[in-house]
């Protein structure tokens, strides 16, 4: 092709030289002739040129024939390769899928190992337990017999039960009775006496049981009965200084100055038993000032002493053991505890448990411009303070600590005979209301008094406002007195309104109601003239003989 191309080319400047020789002929025909011998020549030039051209066109055709043949086989070649690639593609693929199965297989036949193993195991066990459901079901009928047999002695069992149930609240019934005729044969009204221990840190003498009385201060100042008929009942008190004979006392208990906080309210814990039954219970602790009334009703005021617990949380204590106790089996004793706690001050009531303001320092304090008027149900005998917070107490804690809010409000001022003198009268009243354990009604009421220190105005030497307080402490200490004996006597009336404490506690000291005079002396020379003041109201109240009426 590219000859033919050269061929082409060099005709056509052949026949351009021919065109430019003619031109040159014209003008000379010697140039003519030459040119036209030259133009013969170059025609022959151009003839051959032809020839080869068309022989090199020919070369050319055959030429691309053979590429087209060679292009077409490199076409098919091409095909094929692919065609192989995809057949190897196609073939490294199977070969995968084939080594996956191969895994796979060996992967199925440790399965099948194993659950061929577990199947076997299975087999067994379900051999085992076709024989265990036998001997099982054997079992089963047995039970099912035992299970009627039992029905049948649960059903006579809760016959008996519910036959048993009716004879304990029958025997509850009896013996709440029968209790209440055991304290009424000791009197409605008692009295004991304490004899407070000796308070060696503050200088008393220690030989107080042998010493400190008569003429010479020789014989015991104060002596308790130990052996014979009155031995723990009765008391005798050696006047010191005086040659006279020791004034002899006898009362329902006497407790010497070794007497323990357990023994004494070991014998005042049936008076907490009448108040679970319903009775209406007055315990007072009565005597001068440092005579140990505090220490009888509420103890040393330490935390975690419970040798030395007072009779206020104990007999708290025996309530809620009783409750919960009873509350353990089918007799259930269910009912409420409610408490208040007041102070008769200057023939005045308080409320120990107002709240106290953020601007006060105690509930008295919160409490002073409150008037609180005594009401008495003559339906029910119920007695209610108005404007009195009644708290609901679910624990003897709870009532524990109901008992420090109210002696940290407590009024007390320092006298000659005692640096922290209870100045009121301080009533802890406990309503026990719901249902006893025979399953009547219960409505008990305990009231705890610790009274106002009783004291001789020549020995106090009190003016002012300690000489107001202790008028009145003596009036209704007196009025008190008075309200027992009009008791005993059965007199038409009876001056319960001539003292704010006696016209409170006017529904639990008549009737058939208990109650108990804890008539607490000092053992100290010092205070033998306030110690007889003290027995001899006492031994007066002693004197009076109150029987129970019906409950």
């Amino acid at each position: 092709r590219a000859a033919g191309k050269a061929a082409g080319a060099e005709s056509e400047y052949l026949r351009a030289a021919g065109d430019e020789a003619r031109d040159r002929g014209a003008n000379s025909d010697a140039e003519r002739v030459a040119a036209e011998a030259h133009a013969l020549e170059l025609k022959d030039l151009t003839h051959t040129l032809e020839r080869k051209t068309s022989e090199a066109e020919s070369q050319v055709q055959v030429l691309r024939s053979k590429l087209d043949a060679s292009t077409k086989k490199i076409e098919r070649l091409e095909k094929d390769a692919e065609e192989e690639a995809t057949k190897r593609a196609a073939f490294e693929k199977d070969a995968s899928e084939a080594s996956s199965l191969r895994s796979r297989l060996e992967a199925l036949r440790v399965t099948h190992e194993e659950q061929s193993s577990a199947l076997a195991a299975a087999r067994r066990e379900l051999s085992e337990t076709a024989a265990g459901a036998a001997a099982f079901s054997s079992r089963a009928e047995e039970k099912e017999r035992s299970a009627e047999e039992l029905e049948a002695r649960c059903a006579k069992l809760e016959a008996l039960v519910l036959a048993k149930d009716f004879e304990i609240r029958q025997n509850a019934i009896v013996r709440r009775a029968l209790h209440n005729q055991v304290q009424e044969l000791k009197g409605n009204i008692r009295v004991f006496c304490r004899v407070r221990p000796v308070n060696a840190n503050a200088g008393e003498n220690v030989d107080a049981a042998t010493t400190g009385g008569g003429k010479d201060h020789a014989e015991p100042l104060l002596k308790v009965a130990r052996a014979g008929e009155s031995a723990g009942r009765a008391l005798s008190v050696a006047q010191p200084g005086k040659k006279e004979k020791p004034v002899n006392f006898a009362f329902d208990r006497v407790f010497d100055a070794c007497a323990s906080q357990e023994e004494v309210f070991e014998d005042i814990s049936h008076l907490v038993t009448s108040s679970l039954d319903g009775y209406k219970v007055c315990i007072f602790a009565y005597g001068q000032t440092g005579s140990g009334k505090t220490y009888t009703m509420l103890g040393d005021g330490k935390a975690n002493d419970d040798e030395h617990r007072g009779l206020i949380p104990r007999c708290v204590e025996q309530i809620f053991l009783a409750r919960d106790l009873d509350g353990s089996t089918s007799r259930r004793a269910a009912f409420k505890v409610t408490a208040t706690m007041v102070e008769i001050y200057n023939e005045e009531i308080k409320d120990l448990l107002a709240p106290v303001s953020s601007s006060k320092t105690s509930s008295s304090d919160t409490d002073q411009h409150v008037k609180h008027d005594v009401k008495h149900d003559p339906k029910t005998g119920d007695t209610t303070v108005t404007h009195l917070n009644a708290v609901t107490v679910d624990s003897a804690a709870h009532a524990s600590s109901l008992v420090s809010k109210a002696i940290a409000a407590r009024t007390t001022h320092k006298t000659k005979m005692n640096d922290h003198s209870s100045r009121s009268h301080m009533v802890f009243t406990l309503k026990l209301t719901g249902t006893d354990t025979s399953g009547g009604p219960l409505n008990g009421v305990l009231n705890l008094v610790d009274l106002a220190g009783s004291e001789r105005l020549s020995r106090t030497g009190a003016t002012g406002d300690r000489l107001k307080e202790a008028q009145n402490i003596n009036k209704s200490l007196s009025a008190l007195g008075d309200v027992i004996a009009a008791l005993a006597e059965k007199a038409p009336h009876v001056p319960y309104r001539n003292s704010k404490l006696t016209y409170l506690l006017q529904n639990a000291l008549g009737g058939d109601a208990k109650t108990l005079m804890f008539a607490n002396v000092a053992p100290v020379a010092e205070s033998a003239q306030e110690t007889l003041c003290s027995l001899r109201f006492a031994a007066k109240v002693n004197a009076c003989a109150v029987g129970g009426g019906n409950k």
